[in-house]
């Protein structure tokens, strides 16, 4: 499965008043931490500001659609898919290997 960098920042509901707002924080939350235990979430933190963070996510393109469509339009998303050190590594010493001596 592939692995995506996720970075979130929110958007538009500080004009809410402050029950719909930490409800839908709540509601949030409690979305994040099922995938967490689903063990699609890898990895979650917010920012000390509260307005931004990062989520490591686990799966398909589709899978990653499916589960961050919910938050918009609160939420805005930075996607980038990432792979591990060892995948690098490998392509590396591939690319190493095909590189003739001068």
């Amino acid at each position: 499965m592939t692995k995506f960098l996720i970075k979130w920042k929110v958007e538009s509901f500080f004009n809410l008043p402050r029950e719909e707002r930490l409800k839908l924080f709540i509601w949030m939350a409690e979305s994040t931490k099922t995938n967490i235990d689903a063990g699609l979430t890898k990895d979650w933190g917010i920012s000390a500001d509260t307005g931004s963070g990062y989520t490591i996510y686990e799966g398909t393109e589709t899978e990653v659609y499916e589960n961050l469509i919910k938050y918009r339009p609160f939420i805005s998303f930075e996607v980038t898919p990432v792979i591990s050190i060892d995948k690098h590594l490998e392509i590396l010493k591939k690319m190493a290997a095909q590189v003739k001596p001068e």
